[in-house]
């Protein structure tokens, strides 16, 4: 029979399940069970009990299971304290209840039950989605650190990433390489047990940390990667090569992290990025050396740029009709105090790496054109011949920085000529040719730069709008081989028909110039003329 409620006809259409309770003491006084009171139907619908079964039982009877930790929780509501919160789960409904208790008599408590599915069920795909990658469903790198897993000795980490991943965007689509990501993440997700895990870091790098205890090993996953490079894959309908770069660090005693250890597969994957054999590379100690030195020496480069320690060398191009100079080239030059002279293709690469380009490239036109205001008050007029570096030119900074700069130093834009490197169109040939376009609408001529070293292709002769071409050094120094002869000939006369100037680069010797000479290649640069005028800096 139930128990009377004054406020039951309240309760009972109450959608939140609501509890009278008594606490149940023993000869001392002790808190040992309590009884339901009352109870309304939605707390007969939550739990599956019915109402006259409930009312006037005890808890234990209802529940033998229940500790009596919980009877003492309740019992802090009859020793001051307000109120409880807490949640618990009811599994005929399969749902989450917040519940909330208070005092509501001298041995009575009132309890009440808020449905929290939902919000709980939100709360653990919010968990989720900041410990996975919602793409593939392997861990994301916060979802690996908080992982279980603790590197020991013996201990693997991976560290893979896809090569080009940015390139087969581009060309092939997002769509494409994502079906590609899901593909690779496939075939890792077989190493993810309860001791092993793998992880997807951002679109392109995974990593694979094996157990101590691993039943897995790091052959498997290598034969996996290696099978994975060796076969081609069926994406979106093409058979696709793929090259992945992987980086192996195993744990000592002096990897305590899960972090650390990672960080050693990453340092060892950018040596295999940087390999162009082995795919594979495990971590050295030496790579922290060279990582702490490339820091080193990127501060350094900043330093230099910042307090004006580099220098400048001013080279001369012959015009040896007139023996005369024609043009005259700038070429940085920095020497450290630690390291001695730093070669220009590596601090440049540096400054690259290190996202100085920039402000070296600022600071270098802005040096050279204070420096070349300055040669032309004792030299006869010459054109300034000036490098740009291929990644501040696609970086959309070139002309513009160019034009400020040269108007500041009242420099008329056609004394300028812009080298471009062959190299420049590797990395985006329609868009340099259209930055070369706008320096040619600013009339700054136009060099190609090192023509013949690595991207050659008469092709570009034709796209770019140039003045100038000049020969890289390999055509002087083998000039007396046939072949290269009858080369250096063709382009000669090509570039003669179409009105451009030909320069040879590096002529040593004077074997070299009479043959570039019969050429009829007559602007000749490199040491037989002009082993360079330093500026030092002031």
């Amino acid at each position: 029979m139930a128990i009377y409620h004054p406020n039951h006809q309240l309760l009972d259409h109450m959608p939140l399940g609501y509890v009278e309770h008594e606490m149940v003491y023993d000869d001392h006084h002790q808190a040992i069970n309590y009884r339901y009171i009352y109870v309304n139907p939605a707390f007969c619908r939550i739990t599956g009990w019915k109402k006259k079964t409930v009312e006037g039982s005890l808890v234990k009877d209802l529940y033998p299971e229940v500790q009596q930790a919980r009877i003492q929780h309740y019992q802090t509501l009859f020793e001051g304290r307000d109120v409880l919160d807490f949640e618990t789960y009811f599994e005929k409904e399969d749902a989450w209840y917040q519940v909330r208790a208070y005092r509501s008599g001298e041995q009575r408590f009132v309890s009440i039950f808020f449905n929290v599915t939902d919000l709980k069920h939100m709360n653990q795909q919010l968990e989720y989605m900041s410990t996975h990658h919602l793409k593939t469903g392997l861990l994301n790198q916060q979802g690996l650190l908080e992982s279980a897993f603790h590197p020991t000795t013996g201990a693997v980490c991976l560290y893979i990433s896809i090569a080009q991943y940015g390139d087969l965007q581009n060309f092939y689509g997002h769509e494409f390489v994502y079906a590609l990501t899901v593909h690779v993440a496939k075939e890792l997700s077989q190493f993810h047990t309860h001791d092993d895990f793998v992880a997807q870091l951002g679109r392109s790098h995974f990593v694979v940390v094996l157990s101590a205890s691993s039943q897995v090993g790091v052959k498997s996953v290598k034969a996996t990667l290696s099978k994975l490079m060796a076969q081609p894959l069926m994406i979106e309908n093409i058979d696709l090569y793929i090259t992945l770069h992987i980086g192996i660090a195993h744990a000592n005693q002096h990897t305590q992290t899960t972090e650390k250890l990672m960080h050693q597969a990453q340092m060892a994957n950018k040596q295999a990025k940087n390999s162009d054999q082995n795919r594979f590379v495990t971590f050295k100690p030496q790579f922290h050396r060279t990582l702490k030195q490339n820091i080193t020496l990127a501060k350094k480069l900043n330093d230099a740029i910042t307090f004006d320690k580099m220098n400048q060398v001013f080279q001369t191009i012959i015009n040896t009709k007139t023996n005369q100079p024609m043009f005259v080239e700038s070429l940085a030059r920095w020497e450290d105090d630690t390291y001695g002279p730093i070669n220009p293709t590596m601090f440049f690469e540096l400054a690259k790496r290190s996202y100085l380009v920039p402000k070296l490239e600022r600071y270098l036109i802005d040096k050279t054109l204070k420096h070349y205001r300055a040669w032309l008050k004792d030299h006869d007029a010459v054109t300034l011949s000036l490098n740009l570096s291929p990644s501040f030119i696609i970086g959309e900074q070139a002309v513009p920085t160019l034009v400020a700069l040269s108007d500041q130093y009242h420099i008329k834009h056609d004394d300028i000529c812009i080298e471009i490197s062959e190299e420049t169109f590797m990395y985006d040939h329609d868009e340099c040719i259209r930055i070369i376009k706008q320096f040619k609408a600013e009339n700054f001529m136009i060099a190609i730069d090192d023509f013949g070293s690595k991207y050659s292709t008469i092709g570009l002769l034709d796209d770019v709008p140039f003045d100038v071409l000049k020969l890289d050094g390999l055509f002087a120094q083998n000039i007396t081989s046939d072949n290269l002869h009858r080369l250096t000939s063709a382009i000669i006369k090509n570039m003669h028909a179409l009105n451009k100037h030909v320069v040879a680069e590096k002529v040593a010797t004077k074997k070299q110039a009479k043959a570039l000479i019969q050429l009829k290649c007559y602007l000749h640069q490199g040491y037989l003329y002009d082993r360079g005028t330093l500026l030092k800096s002031t």
